[in-house]
């Protein structure tokens, strides 16, 4: 029989070889073909494309405004065709070149002109002929039809000279495609052998492991024909085992060592209503899948791990959702070398049991807690219990001991805590006290318990506390008020993006406090009447209140600096700003002052295009067809360093209209937010730039701003955040 499989498998080997040597060779044909009839169409489209473009010279031929007889228009035309095919042919590397057959119309005088030379018809190639007997007035191509496999590519255009009216004729060009055949044989044949050489290998090496696959299948055959034996004596051990566990009250499963189950017990019917068709489904599943104890496969490793029986309990509910609970035995089954065979699981249903712990556990509360009130009543109302703080309650609701309860809201909560065999709770204020109220019902009895507990200065405690919650919202509330009318002071002091663009027309402001007011502003100053400007972004130290108020002493200064002092070069505004920052502040005398701020200050010259920067921390954007940085001096006005004397550069640029500037606080590129939560940081910003300069400021705007709020997402924004652009 084995060598029957053999033999069958050494043929299929063989077909499947032989399959692979066709395939091969068709797929290197196909290759082939398609190669050849690309670079066919390849070819033919940089033929067609030179003489397209060739013709249209041609046709714009024109000959002289003096009058000329017909053999010296002839000259002309011939000299010019010349001269063009010469050059074309040049720069186009043809192995033939561009031709042109140049025909008469007055008597069919035909002559075919090259580069440098002329030629009759009559020695004209197939092509040409074929040409001049039909004389067509559209395109010609050939070389493309698979049938013909033509070595020789051919295509010629028709073309009229309105220059010249009496003369018409064909440019064409022919190109042989004889080598390029050549090496793509060559390819097909060297792909062909390297193929067949690795077939070769694999047929040698698949048969070599062939034959010592089907020697190990001759081994593999005989070991299990002995573990077959051996399996089918434990099967008649462990049909007796299953005959006698079959008949048990007890759930009982038998799974491996991995916890597969292998045999479960179906006569059995257990606390889950599982039918015996369910039950037998559970074979061959892990009983992790289907186990209600959530701790299973730790069970499972403890007791591989230790080789000892253990014993869990889980609680589960039944599809009436009933609670039941199951003790479960998880015995290991050792072979004679001691390692684990099987696990054997045994549950036993202690539902009774666990609801008696249960009601044992509720009756010690119900006696340790005695000091409140403590009542125990029917189904009806009937008060069966009370101890002495439980009779005062019961008092104040009309009642006595073995009397009636005649409380709606009472009677209701018992009868509902009774019937769903669950704990109620209800709030009860009685004579100026609030109680709160626990209703146990008691499994299989017709009473439930009540525990009574006075909350009555937990509830004022609460009352007071939203007393003062209230009272800080309504401080709260006034602070707020207080900072929106600060916002609109500031407002009214600080340029808004209506102020610039009335100024320059394409431009935008994004300003957007972190709070209500902001540590940015806007500085802008007019020199000339619509010819000079002096425009500042500022980014004061930190944001809301103290940043909004730095705002108002810097805009204020940059005013008091250039108006009064008639200052207008911006690295010395700076310098004095520094100055007087220091001053207002008194940075010099008071060690804790470190307030002050980043700014870019800009002169603008609209008339000749010219803009001249300082900057203090703060760099500008230069946008001419490609996206510059100026940077600022690395040095903030005031701040902690509180230098006095600081020095500031100025950096002069000449503009062109659609150039653009961009200036920007830093609260745009640190801003937190994108997938891994990191900064926005300048590279993206400058991306951004680079990727929308060409469309209107405004459209560049709401680019920016979606940008922003889509970086941001649901995070907080972490600083003030203004970005100015304006396009000259």
């Amino acid at each position: 029989m084995s060598h029957l499989i053999s033999k069958i498998t050494f043929k299929i080997f063989i077909l499947i070889v032989s399959v692979m040597v066709c395939l091969t060779g068709i797929f290197a044909i196909v290759s082939y073909i398609d190669t050849i009839d690309g670079f066919r169409r390849n070819e033919m489209s940089r033929l067609k494309t030179v003489v397209k473009t060739q013709s249209l010279n041609l046709e714009s031929i024109k000959s002289d405004p003096q009058d000329k007889s017909s053999s010296e228009e002839y000259q002309i035309i011939r000299a010019k065709l010349e001269n063009s095919l010469t050059n074309v042919n040049r720069l186009n590397e043809f192995e033939d070149g561009l031709s042109f057959v140049l025909i008469r119309n007055k008597d069919n005088l035909t002559e075919i002109i090259s580069s440098g030379k002329t030629a009759s018809p009559d020695n004209a190639e197939t092509n040409v002929q074929l040409l001049l007997e039909s004389l067509p007035m559209t395109p010609i191509e050939k070389g493309l039809d698979k049938a013909t496999r033509d070595e020789n590519l051919f295509y010629a255009y028709p073309i009229t000279f309105p220059g010249f009216s009496s003369y018409r004729g064909y440019l064409y060009v022919q190109e042989s495609i004889r080598d390029e055949l050549y090496q793509a044989r060559k390819v097909l044949l060297q792909r062909l052998c390297v193929a067949l050489i690795i077939i070769a290998t694999l047929a040698f090496f698949g048969k070599k492991y062939i034959n010592i696959i089907l020697r190990q299948e001759v081994i593999a055959k005989r070991k299990l024909k002995e573990y077959a034996a051996l399996a089918d004596e434990r099967n008649v051990e462990l049909e007796r085992l299953s005959f006698v566990l079959g008949k048990s009250e007890h759930l009982i499963l038998l799974t491996d060592f991995k916890g597969e189950i292998e045999w479960i017990n179906q006569n059995v019917e257990s606390s889950n209503s599982y039918s015996a068709e369910e039950l037998r489904s559970f074979v061959g599943r892990q009983l992790a899948e289907i186990s209600n104890y959530p701790k299973i496969k730790e069970t499972i490793e403890i007791v591989a791990r230790t080789k000892k029986k253990h014993i869990y309990q889980s609680k589960s509910y039944n599809e009436k959702k009933q609670e039941f609970w199951t003790s479960t035995t998880v015995t290991p089954i050792l072979n004679d070398n001691g390692e684990i065979d099987n696990l054997l699981f045994v549950d036993a249903d202690v539902t009774r049991l666990k609801k008696a712990e249960q009601e044992i556990s509720k009756l010690a509360n119900f006696a340790q807690e005695n000091t409140h009130a403590l009542l125990r009543f029917r189904k009806n109302g009937e008060v069966l219990f009370a101890n002495t703080p439980g009779q005062v309650l019961l008092k104040h609701w009309g009642s006595k001991i073995n009397g009636v309860l005649d409380k709606p809201s009472l009677l209701n909560t018992i009868k509902l805590a009774s019937d769903l065999e669950e704990e109620q709770k209800l709030n009860l204020e009685s004579h100026n006290r609030i109680y709160s109220l626990r209703f146990h019902p008691v499994f299989g009895k017709d009473y439930v318990n009540v525990y009574a507990e006075d909350i009555t200065e937990v509830k004022l405690a609460e009352k007071e506390y939203r007393a003062r919650a209230s009272m800080i919202e309504k401080h709260n509330l006034n602070i707020t008020d207080s900072i929106n009318y600060a916002k609109r002071i500031q407002d009214a002091i600080i340029p808004g993006e209506n102020l610039i663009r009335k100024h320059f027309s394409d431009s935008f402001l994004i300003y957007r406090p972190k709070d209500i007011v902001s540590g940015d502003f806007i500085w802008l100053h007019e020199l000339k009447p619509q010819e000079e400007y002096l425009f500042a972004l500022a980014d004061c130290t930190g944001h809301g209140v103290p940043g909004a108020m730095m705002s108002i002493i810097g805009h204020s200064l940059l005013n008091e600096i250039v108006e009064s002092g008639e200052i207008t070069d911006p690295a010395i505004i700076l310098e004095e700003l520094n100055k007087e920052v220091i001053k207002t502040l008194r940075q010099k005398t008071d060690g804790n002052s470190s307030d002050g701020m980043d700014v870019s200050l800009l002169k603008v010259n609209i008339p000749k295009l010219t803009i001249t920067f300082a900057g203090a921390y703060q760099d500008i954007y230069w946008m001419n067809g490609q996206l510059n940085t100026i940077k600022g001096d690395r040095q903030p006005i005031g701040g902690q360093h509180r230098i006095f004397d600081r020095q500031f550069r100025n950096h002069t640029i000449e503009i062109s209209k659609g150039d653009s500037i961009f200036l920007t606080s830093d609260g745009f590129a640190d801003q937190f937010g994108g997938p891994e939560d990191k900064k926005f940081l300048k590279r993206r910003l400058e991306e951004l730039i680079c990727s929308n300069y060409s469309v209107s400021m405004q459209a560049q705007s709401f680019i920016y701003e979606k940008a922003f709020e889509s970086w941001k997402g649901s995070n907080e924004q972490v600083d003030d955040v203004s970005l100015v652009g304006i396009k000259f």
